[in-house]
């Protein structure tokens, strides 16, 4: 499968999950998806010359993390990357559709990446995941998670839904998940010819 790199770049384009936050990144393989950058957005620690702070919204699959199901790959969606490295190293590619390979790294107090796109063994993992999670898709840029998500409309009362309508709600209440869970890993092959089965 593709990966972007970032020598190419691209000026131009329910799936809830956990936050890790860069620093709990540092030296870990990550693939990273732009969503969407925002040139003027709340941050926790404004810019001191007050000018607006920016941030660009990322999918990441952290291959150095175990998922819930134990696998490695960490799928956090829609972070918000607010220091400037990060901001400056990915805005440039919001919308590209393969993943950017990168390795979380820290210089001083600023967060780097590094491009993992010559190192077979990175390329290999991240293969791998995408193999294995085949119906994986980043973020729409107008799907938005967290704070800053805008409020839902109010549900309307089943007074006012109609019979069906009622229905189909009552059987979709809190049972079906949003997306797709992905498939597990490929078990390991067998070198045995002559298996004990």
């Amino acid at each position: 499968m593709p990966f972007t790199s970032s020598a190419t770049r691209d000026d131009g384009d329910d799936r809830r999950s956990d936050y890790i936050n860069p620093p709990d990144m540092i030296n870990h393989l990550i693939m990273v998806w732009p969503i969407r950058y925002e040139p003027d957005t709340y941050t926790k620690y404004p810019r001191q010359d007050g000018k607006p702070s920016d941030a660009v919204y990322v999918d990441i699959v952290d291959l150095s993390m175990a998922d819930d199901n134990g696998y490695a790959g960490k799928v956090m969606r829609q972070a918000k990357w607010t220091q400037g490295r990060l901001i400056r190293d990915t805005k440039h590619f919001v919308g590209v559709k393969d993943p950017l390979l990168y390795q979380m790294t820290r210089d001083g107090d600023a967060y780097q990446l590094v491009e993992q796109l010559q190192n077979p063994g990175s390329v290999q993992l991240a293969e791998a995941w995408q193999a294995a999670n085949p119906n994986f898709r980043p973020s729409d840029p107008d799907e938005r998670y967290g704070a800053d998500a805008p409020a839902p409309a109010p549900a309307r009362t089943d007074a006012q839904a109609s019979t069906l309508e009622r229905l189909r709600q009552q059987a979709n209440r809190g049972t079906a998940p949003s997306a797709p869970l992905p498939p597990p890993p490929p078990p390991p092959s067998i070198s045995d010819e002559n298996p004990p089965f």
